[in-house]
């Protein structure tokens, strides 16, 4: 439960977010992400440059307890990739698939909201995460910028 743990340990981009998913009335024991419809790959542009790439680390991660997400700016998860069943069972637990919003105002700090948040990598880890339902897993994530 985010907010009630202390935030002595914890660095100050993480306490940040905390202050801004809670200013968002964002329940720390939320356990559901909205479901904005999910969009097929190639209907985004981001989805048809970007996924030839994350398909190629997918696959290196085959068989780990490792999932990667591309999300669009708004934070709605347009592809999953998964390194094993058991994986793909908890990001469905945590609503981690496509077409879900994980946008930081919605479920609170995580590695997909707080990096578009903030505009940088960021990385939550175990009970950094504002919402509980997250605290099991170490996320990193970063934006995808276009170049020009």
């Amino acid at each position: 439960m985010g907010p009630e743990r202390t935030g002595a340990d914890l660095p100050r981009l993480i306490l940040e977010s905390w202050s801004r998913s809670r200013s968002c009335g964002v329940p720390p024991d939320r356990r559901e992400a909205r479901f904005a419809g999910a969009v097929a790959p190639s209907e985004t542009r981001l989805a048809h440059t970007v996924g030839p790439v994350l398909e190629g680390v997918a696959r290196r991660l085959q068989g780990t307890d490792t999932a990667v997400l591309l999300s669009d700016r708004t934070a709605r998860i347009l592809r999953r990739w998964t390194g094993d069943d058991r994986m793909a069972t908890l990001m469905d637990r945590v609503h981690a698939a496509e077409g879900f919003v994980l946008a930081e105002e919605q479920v609170g700090t995580n590695g997909v909201g707080t990096p578009l948040e903030e505009g940088r990598p960021v990385a939550v880890i175990g009970t950094a995460h504002y919402n509980e339902i997250f605290d099991a897993a170490s996320c990193a994530g970063a934006p995808v910028r276009h170049p020009v």
